[in-house]
C-alpha cells in the first residue's frame, strides 16, 4: 500500500552512544518504530540504519536521545547521494544537496558543551 503523502526517503546512519547489549538494541529498535515515516533498516550496539527524509532523521535522533542515548547522524558514506568526504563536515558550507544540517549531536544539550 503506497501512501501518496509519504515523503521521499533516503538512507541515514545514526551513531548511538551508551548502548550495552541486546536490551539496548531492542529499546532503540522499539523507539525508532514509533517515529512516523521512517523505515528502520537495522539496529546494532552503537548504530542504526534508517530510511527517512531529513525531518524523520532529526525526529529519530531526538527520539533515541529521549530514550537515554547520545545520538547523532553519522557523516555521509559511500551509499549516500552526498559525495563529501566521510569523517569531516567539509561539505556542509553552502552545498544545498548536502543533507547534514540535522547531522549534529542530539544528546539533549543545546550548546556545544564538551
Amino acid at each position: 500500500m503506497a501512501n501518496a503523502s509519504m515523503p521521499t526517503l533516503t538512507d541515514h546512519n545514526l551513531t548511538i552512544e551508551g548502548m550495552k547489549g541486546d536490551a539496548c538494541v531492542k529499546k532503540v529498535t522499539d523507539t525508532l518504530k514509533l517515529v512516523p515515516d521512517v523505515v528502520t533498516r537495522s539496529v546494532s550496539v552503537g548504530s542504526a540504519s534508517i530510511s527517512a527524509n531529513d525531518q524523520g532523521c532529526t525526529d529519530c535522533c531526538e527520539a533515541v536521545t529521549a530514550a537515554g542515548y547520545k545520538t547523532k547522524e553519522a557523516t555521509a558514506n559511500a551509499n549516500s547521494k552526498n559525495s563529501a568526504n566521510p569523517g569531516q563536515n567539509s561539505g556542509n558550507k553552502s552545498n544545498p544537496s548536502t543533507p547534514v544540517a540535522h547531522g549534529t549531536d542530539h544528546s539533549g544539550s543545546s550548546g556545544m558543551k564538551k
